[in-house]
């Protein structure tokens, strides 16, 4: 009986606390990157998706075809002839 006793708290703890995380994840802190802090935790939490969304830099797209550049604004392996893939 003690065994399932533990077991079913330290399950309570946990669902208690991704709760919590969940909740402070869906306020808005006024910081994209942050969410709300959660009393209940003690902590921010980093929301990833928008932090590495800040991290990875526009590219200008240089050549003048168009060519080198995917829909997802990658360049090519191998870029344009014009353009040496300069971007």
């Amino acid at each position: 009986m003690i065994r399932e006793a533990l077991a079913f708290h330290y399950l309570d703890d946990l669902d208690s606390k991704l709760a919590a995380a969940r909740a402070a994840l869906a306020l808005d802190s006024g910081e994209p990157e942050w969410s709300a802090y959660s009393g209940a935790l003690g902590r921010k939490f980093l929301r990833l998706d928008q932090f590495l969304k800040s991290l990875v830099p526009k590219r200008k797209k240089t050549c003048p075809t168009q060519s080198c550049f995917s829909d997802e604004d990658e360049i090519r392996e191998k870029p344009h002839p014009s353009c040496g893939g300069q971007a």
